[in-house]
């Protein structure tokens, strides 16, 4: 079925131009046929990002359908009001019911009209649509739209903001009617860019979107940002979550005793150093390093802001110590990642300078020394992780642009990370107005190695937000779903994440600040659910209630819980190992990616993920 009318020849070369910037619908006459008035209309609204006029919608809509027929709209009080560019359009869209106007006997075609108005009638168009996916279950649709908004969506012509959202009460403007009319031209609907890429067994293309999985009441807050900061304060007073109350750590500390009991770990085994298995010498040099000279029986805590994230080890080393003599790109001993501008409590030194031991607000472990800035005092530090007035990083990444200051040059900034506003900036310091930009303080290391802050800008089309993303189902889901496809970095090595850091840095954007690992995690004064002893029928009735952005966890793993399709349950996670779908009896492969799977997938173990979940965590 030819799905769009071609375009009328001989249109002059000023609608030509005005047809490319969406002035006019493609189904124009003859230049010579617009009214003045009409000519003027165009001329004065020629923004492609301009609302759409009732009456541009409904006539580009009904030349796209093809419709016919003749109608009259003498009936309507306005009608005068109409253009006459549209009028016969209008015509016919009455005659085939598409629109029959208001109650008060109107037509309002200068009005403007809602994305969800627009879309009911297209939907009323269309005789015929193909459904080539599930409709996207949009949480802002009223009632009197859905079967129709539904319908285009099945078909792939409406996908809507790409949060869940379909913004209905939105002004549609003639950039989208353009976008609208350039699907119903297409005899295929567009490409989806999840086609190309590999994906795990039952997982389709639009599963692969945020807005599949996000239903209707997802968008409601779960907690305020009062009730967030009460429930880290309950979080931080737990003791089996092992996090450390920074403000609070003694001033002093043992620090000869310190070193003398991190330099007598044992040695670890079946560890590899560029494929070759890593020799006594090479533990002993970090015993010695652990212990250098001189060192006081007491000193004081220094405090410290990252001034880029830094990995926090076990031990001191610079090296990628690997569990497998083929894998390169492992590292056993990274506790942890520390995000730029996150507050260190510090301790020890190594006897080189190179690494200084730290504790985190969730973890501890030695960091390189250039990747932190040292407070003169507390007072100091207490100010510079103190935000009022601040920006969240809630994209997967955000990367400064280049500039000649190199504590600048593409820095980059990875989800969750807070940066203070500032009012302005010195035209001296960036070279550069601020326009269209936010300034941010951004805490850098001095060559002495204090604490210093420089003014940088984050330009205005970054995935960032000011202060903390509401706390709701649909963001937590959204979220997620910005690192589809991200590598996998045990604790954090490779600038990546782990299953339980992926986690973490989501609900970071939320300002909730969740323990380290996984069993940390469970051990959350929130609503914990022990399954651990339940049938895979039992577990699946209590996921049927259990809401998306959930917390699922078996021992070693943890996921964020998307929801039920046709028997199975999906999660999205930062996954490492899962036996082969295409060869279960081949043993365990590593996908090392953050991916959609459903959980029939395999352990290493031979059974299946359902099977052996252990807590559903919801926070709230």
């Amino acid at each position: 079925m030819e799905r769009m009318k071609r375009f009328t020849r001989g249109i002059s070369l000023f609608l030509c131009i005005a047809l490319l910037f969406g002035a006019v619908p493609a189904y124009a006459e003859e230049a010579e046929s617009v009214e003045e008035n009409d000519a003027a209309l165009i001329m004065a609204d020629e923004s492609a990002t301009a609302p759409a006029t009732r009456e541009y919608a409904i006539a580009s809509f009904v030349e796209a359908a093809g419709l016919e027929g003749e109608g009259s709209l003498d009936d309507f009080s306005d009608a005068g009001e109409v253009s006459a560019l549209y009028r016969e359009s209008l015509g016919i869209a009455v005659a085939n019911g598409i629109t029959r106007g208001y109650e008060d006997g109107t037509l309002r075609p200068k009005n403007t009209i809602s994305r969800a108005e627009a879309l009911v009638m297209l939907s009323r168009c269309l005789s015929e649509t193909e459904k080539v996916q599930d409709p996207i279950a949009f949480v802002d649709v009223p009632a009197w739209a859905k079967e129709d908004i539904d319908r285009l969506s099945a078909a792939a012509l409406v996908l809507g903001y790409g949060d869940g959202r379909l913004g209905a009460e939105d002004d549609l403007t003639r950039e989208q009617v353009g976008r609208l009319l350039e699907r119903l031209e297409k005899e295929e609907p567009e490409e989806d860019p999840f086609t190309y890429t590999q994906k795990a067994p039952n997982v389709t293309d639009e599963m692969c979107r945020a807005a599949y999985w996000i239903k209707a009441g997802d968008k409601k807050v779960i907690l305020t940002e009062d009730e967030i900061g009460e429930l880290n304060a309950r979080i931080l007073a737990t003791e089996a979550t092992h996090m450390n109350d920074l403000e609070n750590l003694a001033s002093t500390y043992p620090a000869k005793e310190m070193a003398e009991l991190q330099a007598s770990f044992t040695s670890p085994t079946g560890i590899y150093l560029d494929g070759e298995p890593v020799e006594e010498k090479y533990y002993e040099a970090i015993r010695r390093n652990i212990r250098g000279s001189r060192r006081p029986k007491t000193a004081s805590v220094q405090y410290g802001i990252c001034t880029t994230r830094t990995e926090m080890k076990a031990y001191p080393y610079e090296d990628w110590l690997s569990d497998s003599s083929w894998d390169n790109e492992w590292d056993e001993f990274v506790n942890s990642a520390a995000l730029l501008g996150e507050p260190l409590v510090l301790y020890n030194t190594t006897a080189d300078k190179k690494f200084i031991y730290a504790k985190s607000a969730c973890c501890e472990g030695w960091v390189p020394v250039g990747d932190v800035a040292i407070c003169k005092d507390k007072a100091e530090w207490m100010e510079a992780k103190t935000h009022e007035n601040f920006l969240v990083v809630i994209g997967e990444k955000v990367t400064l642009e280049a500039s000649y200051d190199q504590d600048l040059f593409q820095k980059v900034l990875h989800m969750g990370t807070v940066l203070e506003l500032a009012d302005e900036a010195p035209f001296e310091a960036l070279n550069r107005l601020p326009w269209n930009n936010y300034i941010v303080k951004l805490p850098v290391r001095k060559d002495d190695g204090s604490y210093g802050e420089k003014a940088a800008l984050i330009s205005a089309n970054r995935d960032v937000h000011i202060g903390y993303l509401p706390y709701t189902r649909a963001n937590v889901v959204s979220q997620a779903f910005k690192s589809l496809g991200n590598r996998y970095g045990w604790g954090g090595m490779l600038s990546s994440q782990d299953c339980s850091s992926f986690v973490r840095e989501v609900y970071l954007t939320f300002g909730l600040v969740l323990p380290r690992n996984t069993s940390w995690q469970m051990a959350m004064p929130v609503t914990v659910t022990d399954i651990s002893g339940m049938t895979d029928d039992e577990k699946k009735a209590i996921l049927d209630e259990t809401p998306a952005g959930s917390i699922l966890f078996f021992p070693g793993h943890e996921m964020i819980y998307l929801g039920e399709k046709d028997g199975y349950y999906y999660t999205i996670n930062d996954v490492s190992s899962l036996v082969s779908p295409d060869d279960p009896e081949g043993g365990v492969i590593r996908p090392r990616s953050v991916i959609v799977n459903d959980l029939s997938t395999l352990r290493g173990n031979g059974t299946t993920w359902l099977s052996n979940l252990t807590r559903i965590v919801v926070v709230e």
